[in-house]
């Protein structure tokens, strides 16, 4: 158990009849700068309260190292050189370098130290702290709106954070939903229907 927030999913949507991995090209990845997320985000109809919220389902899983090496080892630096990303506190880097070698791919980090089980706030600490593996996570602290909201949700808000967490993906899973007789309903959500 994650004692993550219960919701009820909205049902009923209707898939497209065709997949485009170009269609991909408009989410979020891990190396995106917080202006380049808050146009993502606006560009679907999500607000920096919907980017903070959503960035903290990393509170549960891991990432393969294959998106933390560029913070860990060819980061742009001044001058033209590469190294590590200068935001990331010294022991937290050379926990990160111990756990994905240079050319290591594939280990798996928690997105959310020392909690990647649970769902909670624990996420938005390390975001503060700048304990998270990922740039983009880390990127919420670039910009006043963003960590102001950070800042909310670990005081204020914090008690409106699960249900808040709801309302965001409530609203992500609403993201270009197809109406009318434009597609189908899937009986299976991982494959078109055969009839």
């Amino acid at each position: 158990m994650t004692n993550g927030p219960s919701f009820e999913v909205p049902t009923g949507r209707r898939d497209g009849l065709s997949s485009n991995v170009r269609d991909a090209d408009v989410l979020p990845d891990v190396s995106d700068s917080i202006q380049v997320l808050r146009s993502k985000f606006a560009a679907s109809g999500l607000n920096d309260r919907d980017l903070v919220l959503l960035t903290a389902a990393h509170t549960i899983g891991t990432t393969a190292c294959f998106f933390v090496k560029d913070r860990l080892y060819s980061y742009p630096l001044p001058g033209g050189r590469t190294g590590s990303d200068p935001s990331i506190p010294a022991a937290f880097l050379s926990e990160l370098k111990a756990r994905c070698a240079p050319g290591d791919f594939n280990t798996r980090v928690p997105l959310d130290r020392g909690s990647q089980g649970t769902f909670d706030d624990s996420i938005l600490r390390n975001i503060r702290a700048g304990l998270v593996p990922i740039a983009s996570d880390a990127a919420l602290e670039a910009s006043n709106a963003t960590g102001a909201l950070v800042g909310a949700y670990l005081g204020a808000a914090s008690s409106s954070f699960a249900q808040d967490f709801v309302g965001a993906m409530i609203k992500m899973g609403a993201i270009g939903a197809i109406t009318g007789d434009a597609g189908e309903i899937r009986d299976e959500c991982s494959a078109f229907n055969t009839n």
